[in-house]
């Protein structure tokens, strides 16, 4: 059973990346969770104009 508030329909994304963005710079977000997101992001993904990764996740095969 999935969390209550994410059930793959009524997730946001952006929103979910701006808490994930501030707890990383409050040293609240574990390093290894903070890894997973990175490659999403070449890396970079702290700042607020960080841009997908040039695969992205829509390369990933279904």
């Amino acid at each position: 059973m999935a969390p209550q508030g994410v059930d793959g329909d009524t997730v946001r994304p952006g929103a979910w990346f701006a808490k994930a963005r501030a707890k990383h710079r409050d040293g609240r977000l574990p390093e290894a969770h903070a890894r997973l997101v990175a490659v999403l992001f070449d890396d970079d993904w702290t700042t607020e104009g960080a841009v997908p990764a040039a695969g992205g996740v829509g390369a990933c095969p279904p």
